[in-house]
């Protein structure tokens, strides 16, 4: 069986989705699903931009197909404001996408699979299945569309909202990688089309992982990798480590807290900050995703911070990679998708706002770290099932469904 992905997340375009869609697809090849990619060479400069997973690309797909839109000059830049502003950085290549589908031999491909992040890509789609009705799709959402709770330009909002609605009439078959995210886009279906979606999570895969002994510190290292800005603030663990400290001071000389990625310099220099003992706190650049893998795995304790707010519809596909490493998680996450999956794992989680929760969770966490280190500290057989190997088989079993 071959599937054709189309997608604008591709190497060496590097966003969250790249490695996101990578994951499932390696080991769908594994288990008799062969995959083609149609996208983008010649994507805009204000993308990241990141070879190193154009390798691992390689060795998943047979065939690449890329859709350079020659045109795309034409159509207003995303820098313009007003209603004439795109969607996102990549709807522009649409009509060339289009033609390209419209040209293929597609009597090869069991299915057609769309992934986010720009959801401008569904677009092509419901173009394409209004021409040829009888192909299958399958769109993968790693986010909300019409109701994304992020998004603010009203502009935006109204084509999300018009095309959303033609979009769930038109695939076989919408796959969500949250529960929330999913059940926001069904309420608008009907009860013949809510049979179309499901849920599959995000994955990790081991292989991509290098050797935990990598790097190791004489002290108990706490990271914390990935963006910190706005909301999503240090502060409350910040809070609750001199929390902890007051009760054990004397781990305040074994422990090391690495910040590594983008933050908020005002975060560093808050007034908890400046009482933390000197040194306590490293800050590190951004890395990329290979090397962010190896810093997870050689940690003694990951963290992951999410805003505080009322319920969080996302589930970060970091966490996941978290998971992978198989070092143990402390979460600062609220009700939420995060929560969900900390809850099913185990290990240690509070919410954002309650400092001494964190803080109590925090020193649980680090008398399994010091004390019983080789213990489980987790759902090994829920670890399992976030595997790339496993999520694989739930993606096999819906390109079964929509196929039969």
């Amino acid at each position: 069986m071959r599937i054709l992905v189309l997608t604008h997340a591709f190497p060496p375009m590097h966003v969250q989705t790249t490695p996101v869609l990578l994951k499932p697809m390696a080991a769908l090849t594994k288990i008799g699903i062969s995959a083609d990619v149609m996208t983008v060479r010649d994507f805009p400069r204000g993308l990241n931009r990141d070879p190193e997973l154009c390798a691992y690309a390689d060795s998943i797909f047979d065939n690449k197909i890329y859709v350079d839109d020659a045109r795309k000059g034409l159509f207003p830049v995303p820098s313009l404001t007003g209603p004439l502003r795109l969607p996102d950085l990549m709807a522009g290549y649409g009509r060339a996408m289009l033609a390209a589908l419209l040209e293929l031999d597609l009597s090869r491909y069991a299915a057609i699979m769309t992934w986010s992040p720009f959801h401008s890509i569904n677009n092509v789609m419901l173009q394409f299945k209004a021409r040829r009705p009888e192909v299958k799709w399958i769109a993968q959402f790693s986010d909300p569309w019409a109701n994304n709770p992020l998004e603010r330009r009203w502009h935006t909002k109204l084509w999300n909202w018009h095309f959303e609605a033609r979009m769930i009439a038109a695939a076989d078959a919408i796959v969500h990688s949250s529960l929330y995210s999913m059940n926001l886009m069904a309420r608008r279906a009907s009860d013949a089309d809510r049979s179309k979606f499901l849920t599959i999570g995000h994955c990790y895969d081991s292989a991509l992982y290098g050797d935990r002994s990598a790097g190791r510190s004489d002290k108990i290292v706490i990271r914390h990798v990935g963006t910190l800005f706005g909301r999503r603030t240090p502060e409350p663990f910040f809070q609750a480590i001199a929390e902890m400290l007051i009760r054990r001071p004397e781990l305040a000389d074994c422990l090391s807290v690495e910040l590594v990625g983008k933050i908020e310099a005002a975060m560093l220099i808050s007034a908890t900050a400046k009482k933390l003992p000197a040194n306590l706190v490293q800050v590190a650049p951004e890395v990329g995703y290979l090397d962010s893998l190896n810093l997870m795995k050689a940690a003694d304790l990951l963290v992951l911070i999410e805003a505080d707010v009322e319920h969080n519809l996302f589930v970060p596909s970091k966490l996941f990679d978290y998971v992978g490493s198989g070092t143990p998680i402390l979460g600062v996450v609220p009700p939420g998708a995060s929560r969900d999956v900390l809850s099913s794992l185990g290990g240690w989680q509070a919410a954002p706002g309650d400092v001494e929760g964190i803080s109590r969770a925090l020193e649980q966490a680090l008398d399994h770290v010091q004390t019983t280190p080789d213990a489980p500290w987790c759902d090994e057989e829920f670890r399992r099932s976030l595997s790339a190997e496993a999520v694989a088989l739930e993606y096999k079993a819906v390109i079964e469904r929509v196929v039969a």
